[in-house]
């Protein structure tokens, strides 16, 4: 009678050890799971950053960048995986199969490991140079609404308020918005102006330089040139100004610090006054810009 016994002992000591074994293969693939995600998490944040300070240099080079630093931590990262939610913010998004040790015995696939981010470039510190835009001189008032670029229909003679503060071209008044002017200007120097419309750099830099700060008009204000939304503008001669057609040189009258609201698809753009500049010389200098991580 004692041989089925040690025969049921048997079974039950290998069904035991056939469950200790399928736990330690559970854990064994728990971890390794964890692990990839830890480790492809790692790289969508790295890849995140990286195209994020790309995106000073364009959306083109963001991308390019977000690539080339996942491909450094070992992962492809198809173009179809990032993408641009705001100007200022890139999302990626990093998958890749994890071979399990149960798989076989279980008859399951490679579960898909899945990991996502994302960098936003934001200004750290604001610039000192002027923005290429000329506001004609006029009695402005604190708070008041003022068109710092006008759209279609509402433009003098072919130009629109744009200034080719460091050189005539689309890219060079794009790179004026996002980081200021580089070259000094005084008051009573002449600056051409850019013409036409340029609707498109001048909504996409402006959406660059703003990002996600909300920060009203008097918080702002009490900011002084450290809010994103301070900038410094020429105020120009008006007569200087209402003489010049196409490309011509226009007369600065002084200089004002102004709350930049928003751009419109059309080309405006929409800000209020805060306050003369007493200096008669604006230094052209360059902001700080940052990148972050974000959901």
């Amino acid at each position: 009678m004692a041989r089925p016994q040690r025969g049921a002992t048997l079974v039950l000591v290998t069904l035991m050890a056939l469950g200790l074994t399928a736990v330690a293969g559970l854990a064994a693939d728990a971890g390794a799971m964890y692990y990839k995600r830890t480790q492809l998490q790692a790289a969508a944040d790295a890849a995140a950053l990286a195209g994020a300070r790309g995106l000073q240099d364009g959306k083109n080079v963001a991308l390019s960048e977000a690539k080339r630093l996942a491909a450094a931590n070992g992962y492809a990262l198809p173009s179809k995986d990032v993408s641009f939610p705001k100007g200022s913010r890139v999302k990626v998004r990093l998958t890749e199969r994890q071979p399990l040790l149960l798989a076989p015995l279980l008859g399951t696939g490679e579960p898909e490991i899945a990991a996502s981010s994302g960098g936003e470039l934001h200004c750290v510190g604001q610039s000192f140079g002027l923005r290429p835009w000329g506001v004609p001189d006029a009695d402005f008032v604190r708070g008041q609404d003022v068109a710092f670029k006008v759209g279609p229909g509402d433009g003098q003679r072919g130009n629109y308020q744009a200034l080719a503060l460091d050189g005539p071209g689309a890219r060079v008044y794009f790179e004026s918005i996002l980081y200021g002017a580089r070259r000094d200007i005084k008051a009573g120097d002449l600056v051409p102006t850019e013409p036409g419309n340029v609707s498109g750099p001048t909504q996409r830099a402006v959406e660059q330089l703003i990002g996600f700060d909300r920060t009203a008009f008097e918080p702002a204000v009490k900011q002084g040139d450290k809010a994103v939304r301070i900038v410094k503008l020429a105020l120009l001669d008006p007569r200087s100004y209402a003489e010049a057609k196409g490309r011509s040189e226009v007369r600065i009258a002084g200089f004002a610090r102004f709350y930049l609201v928003k751009a419109t698809s059309r080309g405006d753009v929409i800000g209020k006054f805060v306050e003369r500049i007493g200096e008669r010389t604006v230094a052209g200098t360059a902001p700080q810009y940052a990148v972050r991580l974000v959901e």
